[in-house]
């Protein structure tokens, strides 16, 4: 990103669209990583 921020200090609209998205994807993994971890925790009565 700081490679980026020297060469465009203006980030463009589609480069802003392309980070969002990119966050809104990482959210929806961090999500479903947490799910899956809740879930094997329960299945060895972790918690």
């Amino acid at each position: 990103m700081g490679r980026i921020a020297e060469t465009q200090p203006n980030a463009s609209r589609a480069m802003l669209e392309l980070l969002e998205r990119s966050i809104d994807e990482t959210q929806a993994t961090i999500a479903a990583t947490e799910a899956t971890i809740n879930e094997e925790k329960r299945g060895f009565n972790l918690s």
